[in-house]
């Protein structure tokens, strides 16, 4: 006979009380989704087109976390489903997503769903200028799917368009008019109404433009892609970035860089995180670039006074023109345009040899024209009066283009169809912006190429 232990207990029966709970557990782990106990239930049931009646095959049907499809005559059915009001969920390639909750009895159910059909795919769009947009009428809108044509219409008056009669399935959309770039957008067309925009660039509007732009106190470089309209930061210190001057292929920029009274010229690729400092200071300004790439001239106090100066990237000094300031390299690479003592002196960086060309005096910033046949430039006149000329060298001639409120710095299209320039217009803004013109029409209208809250100076355009 085995003797117990002080203090352990004989073993005994669990109290009645735990077993009952125990049997309740089992039987709610039972039940499905309802909570409820009692007998459960069987569906037939039967999936309908809303508006034709027809049977829809192969359509989704969950309850109570069961999952069945309909056969080819639109019939389901599912069986020990548990009663009460349960949420009924039903799927159908081509239909709107059904949910709805049905009460369901104890034993056999009959039910019936109707699906409604997806609308038809249709499209529908609006054609705008990127940097005004103002509708564009009489544009022409091809739309093309699998490599074919479908169908083309042209924009009313509101720059509206739209296409029916479409299957849910990839197209491409081209917009074009005579007075703008050709748009090209891939379209994924989806039942129902497909809402498109499209922006487009005038032509001539290609490449891309830099400028220097001050918000909240803080001065940057930033460079806008002219076909997409995008913004992109060049610098994002805040501390004195100006005067920006694009590479004649794009991919560099240079520009002013002034911190604690040292004004240097940066260098930097586009896309790049780092710049190098390629001049030592202390006052280096209006960078230009040589056509070839491989140097730039600078504006840069020396003994007091602004010299025209000319620097291979490494920041040795190559060349000294003389006092001068605002310079602009030739297409041609052989000569740099200055202002010195209020004229525009051409001079030969090699030789050194320099001739004054013009026939207006107390001007500032020129900018020649890709073809070399023109300069632009900026006079004042008057008292409040700031007027952007264009000279033509072959006939010593100027033309009046454009006026504003300040001196109106700019830089010509790589095809020469437009001009940018910075002023302060004070119809369309109380700041200084980015417009351009086009120098082959004669209304007169600008566009704004900098689009943003700011101040913003200082055009370099490049390809």
């Amino acid at each position: 006979m085995v003797s117990m232990g002080k203090g352990i207990l004989p073993p005994r029966a669990l109290p009645r009380a735990l077993l009952l709970t125990a049997v309740v557990v089992l039987l709610l782990s039972s039940v499905c989704c309802s909570g409820k106990l009692g007998a459960l239930a069987a569906i037939s049931g039967l999936i309908s087109d809303s508006e034709t009646g027809v049977p829809v095959n192969d359509a989704a049907v969950s309850v109570c976390g069961k999952t069945v499809r309909s056969n080819p005559e639109g019939q389901f059915k599912l069986a020990e489903v548990s009663p009460g009001k349960q949420a009924f969920e039903i799927k159908a390639a081509a239909y709107q997503l059904l949910n709805c909750q049905v009460l369901v009895k104890p034993g056999q159910n009959d039910l019936a769903f109707n699906l409604s059909p997806l609308p038809d795919p249709i499209i529908t769009g609006m054609v705008t200028d990127l940097y005004t947009t103002m509708p564009l009428r009489e544009a022409t809108v091809a739309l093309t799917g699998n490599g074919e044509l479908r169908s083309t219409c042209s924009t009313d008056e509101q720059g509206r368009f739209s296409f029916g009669l479409l299957q849910a399935e990839s197209y491409q959309l081209a917009v074009s008019h005579d007075l703008y770039e050709d748009s090209i957008m891939d379209l994924q067309v989806v039942p129902g109404e497909n809402a498109v925009e499209v922006q487009m660039t005038r032509k001539g509007l290609s490449g891309q433009v830099a400028f220097s732009s001050v918000k909240q106190g803080k001065r940057d470089i930033v460079m806008r892609s002219l076909m997409s309209g995008d913004l992109c930061p060049v610098t994002t210190d805040g501390t004195g970035n100006f005067r920006p001057s694009l590479s004649p292929d794009g991919s560099k920029i240079l520009w002013a860089h002034e911190q604690d009274d040292l004004k240097q010229i940066h260098l930097s690729n586009i896309g790049g995180l780092d710049s190098t400092v390629v001049s030592a200071g202390p006052s280096d300004d209006y960078p230009a670039w040589a056509p070839d790439g491989s140097m730039f001239a600078c504006q840069s106090v020396r003994a007091g006074a602004n010299r025209i100066i000319i620097m291979d990237l490494s920041g040795t000094e190559l060349a000294d023109l003389g006092a001068g300031r605002f310079p602009a390299w030739s297409p041609d690479g052989g000569k740099i345009a200055f202002i010195s003592s209020g004229k525009i002196v051409v001079a030969d960086w090699q030789s050194g040899g320099a001739v004054t060309i013009g026939d207006r005096a107390n001007v500032y910033y020129p900018a020649w024209s890709p073809d070399g046949k023109m300069v632009a430039y900026s006079a004042r006149e008057g008292d409040a009066s700031y007027i952007l000329y264009i000279y033509d060298i072959e006939n010593n001639a100027s033309k009046a283009l454009m006026s504003g409120k300040i001196h109106l710095r700019c830089s010509f299209a790589p095809n020469g169809q437009w001009i940018a320039f910075h002023t302060i217009l004070p119809e369309l803004s109380s700041a200084a912006q980015i417009y351009a013109v086009n120098i082959l029409e004669s209304d007169g209208s600008v566009l704004c190429l900098s689009g943003e809250n700011g101040e913003h100076r200082d055009p370099s355009w490049s390809r």
